[in-house]
């Protein structure tokens, strides 16, 4: 009788907490999201509203702490939730970044800036677009420092903007320059009892090679040296002009690679050696500062456009503005399609924005950030057509980041301009198809595979042996229908005749800057110039402010989001317009099977086909 007394009151107990959390959970809640909205000016400055907090009344400098991601996305609510919460590295938003130090610049109370460097990751492109916002703050005559722990490519290149850079004297110095790291091991997978069967269409579409050789092919070597150098030169000649140096003697720095502090010191890579407060007082003498503002409280209140005044100045044209959709990621059918991306474009959403945008009579004209290494080929075609659609009723300019390859180009190609990044990694415009078969695991490990099929294709799809020839050709059939189909819709989309895509398609992979002398792209440059060039495409006064608009979901319910905590978590992501999912990234994770493989391959940003036990296309 204790025994079951006791057993009552544990459960009755359990009972009491469970319902003491839920009453918690849904009181607490609102005011917590609340609170992290309050916190962030990201979504507010997209829709063009800022907190009450006010800018720098006095003679300022701005100290900005430039460690965490740059982001091409604006983050969403559960983004800044995990940030605040379990202080994780903020993200920084560039074109709320950019906004700004625009507004910085312009702002007369501003007198100088520091950056302050430990560790900020991105891309080529995102530091690109960063290094462009800080050269038009340069502009401005106000002094521009940056204090480092170490530097490397990316940073060189973006601080190459700045006034001068003080290093601390045991940082590391590490400027190798672009580099690509290839990896084969077909031979081990072949050791292992593993073949695998590739067909392709595109002498350059090397995504597969990895498994069945050991070392690249003539056309692979070709395709990345081009690269390399477009890359190199590119970052050579900019931090040359920076730094107002000879392009030999920067060129020189990438040659030798690795330098002690005092070695980059007399290099005249750096400015100094010494810790944050020497970076301080080598701008408090070019600038006097009443009191100093972290960077990170002034974007929270520099939305607006300034005068030289210093003034606010809102959108000065309410009645018509530009429509920006962000399509970030792998494309994928739906969001539950995401798997274990962190960042994914789901189609059925990207839908709902592009016929918001189609509709929506105050946009004139439609800007789309693409940052894609492609996926799903019906996906992306699906999204081509409603971007085909869109073009045809207003101006539609793509502003290409990181990279805009395979199923990125596919849904890029029909907009009525395409502006990249010079280090925007774009084309890959090729199919390939392949099949992993283990027909050596019975005698190695007593591993068997039966398939009950009755199709001719039930070799093809029995991964325990191998595809017959007439398996093969059927599938370089279907990837070269793929191919044409690809291939026909760029040139559409471009105005080129096809025969001249296939030409420079054959999957190759290019830079910004190569694929703007193939007529692939239309200018070089970044947001702000989409920004630009869609306005003029329209008609509208480039000089005028006009209001970016951005789609903005049905609003749920406090009870929709207390259903379950899957809906709870799509709360959390409201602000934004893809659904949540709940696997981690696949950055830095141990992946298994087929994802594993996927993330592999995907490094080469391929358009695959993958028959069989998994067949469904990828851009």
């Amino acid at each position: 009788m204790d025994k079951l007394k006791r057993i009552f009151l544990g459960i009755l107990k359990f009972l009491r907490g469970y319902f003491m959390m839920i009453g918690i959970l849904v009181t607490v809640l609102p005011l917590v999201l609340a609170w992290i909205a309050s916190r962030s000016g990201t979504l507010g400055a997209v829709a063009g509203h800022y907190g009450v907090a006010k800018g720098p009344a006095k003679e300022t400098r701005l100290d900005w702490a430039l460690d965490g991601v740059l982001l091409e996305q604006s983050p969403d609510l559960s983004t800044r939730f995990i940030e605040q919460f379990f202080r994780r590295q903020p993200g920084f938003y560039l074109p709320e970044v950019r906004r700004a130090l625009k507004a910085a610049a312009a702002d007369k109370n501003v007198t100088s800036l520091v950056l302050n460097i430990f560790d900020l990751q991105g891309s080529q492109a995102e530091f690109e677009e960063l290094r462009r916002a800080l050269i038009d703050f340069r502009k401005s005559n106000k002094p521009l420092h940056a204090h480092v722990a170490q530097l490397d490519d990316n940073l060189l290149y973006l601080l190459s903007a700045t006034d001068s850079v003080t290093l601390v004297p045991t940082g590391e110095v590490s400027l190798t320059g672009p580099a690509f790291q290839l990896v084969y091991f077909g031979e081990a997978l072949r050791k292992l009892g593993v073949t695998v069967e590739v067909i392709r269409h595109g002498k350059y579409k090397s995504a597969f090679e990895p498994f069945t050789t050991n070392k690249p092919t003539p056309e692979t070597m070709e395709m990345y040296r081009s690269m390399e150098s477009s890359l190199a030169d590119h970052l050579i000649s900019s931090i040359a002009e920076g730094r107002n140096m000879p392009r030999e003697k920067v060129a020189a720095w990438f040659k030798r690679g690795v330098y002690t502090p005092a070695e980059a010191l007399n290099a005249g890579i750096v400015d100094a050696l010494g810790y944050a407060d020497d970076a301080v007082d080598r701008i408090e003498e070019a600038a006097e500062s009443e009191e100093d503002m972290d960077f990170s409280d002034y974007i929270s209140v520099a939305g607006d456009e300034k005068t030289p005044e210093g003034k606010s100045r809102k959108a000065t044209d309410q009645s018509q503005g530009l429509a920006l959709i962000e399509a970030v990621g792998e494309i994928h059918m739906t969001a539950s399609a995401g798997g274990s991306s962190q960042d994914f474009i789901a189609a059925d959403d990207l839908v709902k924005e592009i016929r918001w945008a189609a509709g929506e009579d105050k946009a004139k004209a439609v800007v789309i950030r693409v940052s894609s290494p492609g996926g799903s080929a019906t996906a992306s075609d699906i999204i081509w057509r409603e971007i085909r659609a869109l073009a045809d009723e207003k101006p539609v300019v793509v502003s290409m980041g990181s990279y805009a390859a395979s199923g990125g180009y596919y849904i890029s190609a029909p907009a009525t301009w395409i502006v990249a990044e010079p280090t925007t990694i774009t084309g890959s415009i090729g199919v390939i198809g392949m099949q992993l078969k283990f027909p050596q695991f019975e005698t190695k490990y007593g591993v068997s595979f039966h398939t009950v099929n009755s199709s001719d294709r039930a070799k093809m799809l029995n991964p325990g042996s191998m595809s017959t020839p007439e398996d093969k050709a059927i599938l370089a059939a279907a990837i070269d229908d793929v191919y044409q189909t690809f291939i026909s819709k760029v040139a559409e989309g471009r105005d080129l005749k096809v025969e001249d895509v296939d030409r420079i398609a054959q999957g190759r992979v290019y830079t910004g800057i190569q694929a703007e002398k193939l007529d692939l792209v239309d200018e070089l440059g970044g947001l702000p110039d989409a920004f630009r060039t869609a306005k003029e495409l329209a008609g509208m006064d480039v000089e005028k402010l006009y209001p970016i608009l951005r789609y903005e979901p049905d609003r749920p319910s406090l009870s929709d989001c207390l259903r379950s905590p899957w809906t709870m978590m799509e709360c959390l992501q409201y602000g934004g317009t893809h659904a949540i999912t709940m696997a981690p990234s696949v950055s830095g994770k141990a992946l298994r099977g087929v994802d594993q493989l996927r993330q592999l391959t995907s490094e080469d940003r391929v358009l695959a086909i993958w028959p069989g036990w998994m067949s469904r296309y990828f851009l």
